[in-house]
């Protein structure tokens, strides 16, 4: 459903030719062009003779930084990924970073990002397997933006309850509240991702930013700088666990595969401003409103677009690309005796096959007399 404000209305009002990136200007053009006649598209004419109602349907752009795309290939992978999640409770997790880092960010983006899944990843491996001596399992999606655009790099991460034993390549559940102590876990992720910081720094594979180029010069300034973020409690959000891979499945639709923000938030562009709603966390998470100028926006905005081929999503453990199914497979063996898909998980990939071919078929048939729509060539009185 098309809303009345849209970030393409933002952008169109800056001029974003210069002081973006490549791949951030490529982002912007998309947006511009997402489903206008410039794509393309085709002509949906109604069967109905006596109503001859037709409307013009143009191509999206496809990039994964648009609002208005990636809904329909969003609710495909979660409807594959349901065949492959371990019967076991899961716990959200969630690893920020002190903002003292946010400009090291911007200016090494794949980088900083692969250290960001690195230490997060490891950091909870390492602790499942020295306390239950198994193999754990992760899932997880860097988000590099706060509720009200601003920048905030953070991975949600969830890990089951459960993993496979290293002495007997079994599945093995663990029956636990909690995944571990939230201090235990920030401390040893604050020290993977400060040591991968100094090394990549070192190695000269993470560029020092312009705003802290005395740092290159001088060693000293440099242990200065790390020293005081490590001396931060850095907050890692440690959740109870979620019963059952149907709210897995929901969880997954609420967070994967989304944009900085979404055209429904935004509820005014003019006088050069921008109205949109966001959670204010500070204040007991209640829905709050701000405005700001278009080119700030345009620019927050662009500051969450991470680079092409840079993979948001990733998965780790027992969870990994080429393991999983067979690590499913013998873990859903063990828990229900039979390995196909519990009922609880059917329901709900149901209810999401049912939601998409709704909106297919409401888009698919006239509205003026509920016939059928007949694709047709994209034609010029429509």
């Amino acid at each position: 459903m098309r809303t009345k404000f849209e970030v393409a209305d933002a952008v169109r009002l800056v001029d974003t030719t210069k002081g973006f990136s490549f791949h951030q200007q490529k982002a912007f053009k998309d947006i511009l062009e997402c489903r206008t006649a410039t794509l393309g598209g085709h002509s949906n004419v109604c069967t109905n003779s006596e109503c001859g109602n037709i409307e013009a349907s143009y191509n999206s752009c496809r990039n994964r930084a648009c609002p208005k795309c990636g809904w329909k290939g969003n609710q495909d992978w979660i409807i594959k990924m349901s065949e492959n999640i371990l019967p076991a409770k899961h716990f959200h997790n969630v690893f920020t970073i002190p903002h003292e880092f946010n400009n090291f960010f911007l200016y090494n983006k794949k980088v900083f990002g692969n250290l960001l899944f690195d230490s997060a990843r490891k950091s909870v491996l390492e602790l499942i397997l020295s306390k239950w001596k198994v193999q754990g399992a992760c899932i997880s999606v860097l988000h590099t933006w706060g509720s009200a655009l601003t920048l905030h790099p953070h991975v949600h991460m969830l890990v089951p309850a459960g993993g496979i034993c290293i002495e007997t390549g079994q599945w093995k559940g663990f029956k636990k509240e909690y995944l571990a102590h939230k201090d235990a876990l920030s401390l040893n992720f604050r020290n993977r991702f400060m040591k991968g910081m100094k090394k990549l720094i070192k190695n000269g594979e993470m560029k020092i930013p312009s705003c802290h180029g005395y740092l290159e010069t001088n060693e000293a300034d440099l242990l200065d700088f790390f020293d005081k973020p490590h001396s931060k409690d850095w907050n890692v959000f440690v959740q109870k666990p979620f019963s059952g891979e149907s709210r897995v499945i929901k969880y997954l639709g609420r967070y994967i595969n989304k944009t900085a923000i979404s055209n429904s938030r935004i509820l005014n562009v003019e006088d050069g401003k921008v109205c949109f709603k966001y959670k204010n966390y500070r204040s007991g998470n209640h829905n709050d409103q701000i405005s700001l100028v278009v080119s700030d926006f345009v620019r927050r905005f662009a500051n969450c677009i991470m680079p092409k081929g840079f993979q948001n999503i990733r998965h780790g453990g027992a969870y990994g690309n080429s393991v999983k199914r067979n690590n499913v497979f013998y873990a859903r063996l063990k828990v229900y005796g039979d390995y196909r898909k519990p009922v609880c998980v059917l329901k709900e990939v149901d209810k999401i096959k049912r939601k998409v071919s709704k909106i297919i078929d409401s888009i698919s048939i006239c509205r003026e007399c509920c016939f059928e729509f007949e694709k047709m060539p994209l034609l010029d009185s429509a």
